[in-house]
């Protein structure tokens, strides 16, 4: 991150001193104040980066780590006491209208893949 705010700062003093020759302001003074800003904009976007990772970071620490065998039933569209052909069905049957490689969205395929993995997973522990 130092080397970016340096070579920022490097670069503004470069196209600061061209355009400063020859004018009555100190092309010195110009530069640093040139320089103090750009310095403090970036110290203002790093606090806010840094507080954008945090309420990330609490939200995520929050939410559940995996969803319910119920969510992963609505999300198949299948009953509570549903075979392991049926699962296997009504995943084929999402992820061929759902799939990225046919315009799905990957978010939306992942949730079957893990609605698919919850239910296959809590049959064979049962």
């Amino acid at each position: 991150m130092y080397i970016f705010v340096l070579a920022t700062v490097a670069y503004i003093i470069y196209k600061s001193s061209k355009k400063q020759i020859g004018k009555e302001e100190n092309p010195i003074d110009r530069l640093f104040e040139t320089a103090e800003s750009t310095i403090k904009n970036l110290k203002d976007s790093i606090k806010k980066i840094h507080h954008s990772i945090k309420i990330n970071h609490e939200y995520n620490k929050n939410k559940p780590k995996s969803m319910s065998k119920e969510e992963a039933l609505l999300i198949l569209g299948i009953e509570k006491n549903a075979s392991q052909d049926e699962v296997n069905q009504a995943f084929r049957k999402l992820m061929l209208s759902n799939h990225p490689d046919k315009g799905g969205s990957k978010y939306i395929a992942s949730k079957i893949i893990e609605a698919r993995d919850i239910l296959i997973n809590k049959q064979k522990n049962n």
